[in-house]
């Protein structure tokens, strides 16, 4: 994970975890996303949406984050 965008921390978070996507930074490659009451950034492409209920698929949010 990322303290922000290209900045590598030292964070590591198993695969399979829930987080919270909160948005995205201004490329779209990075999301930031909440866990345990922190922002941290992980690559876009590396989280995916929720298929289960009550989320049911529902897109992550795209709004940019500065």
């Amino acid at each position: 994970v990322y303290w922000k965008p290209g900045e590598v921390s030292d964070e590591m978070f198993p695969a399979g975890l829930t987080l919270r996507a909160i948005g995205v930074d201004e490329t779209g490659m990075y999301t930031q996303v909440l866990y345990v009451c922190d922002f941290y950034w992980v690559p876009t492409s590396a989280i995916g949406p929720n298929y289960n209920a009550p989320w049911n698929g529902a897109p992550l949010p795209t709004d940019v984050i500065e």
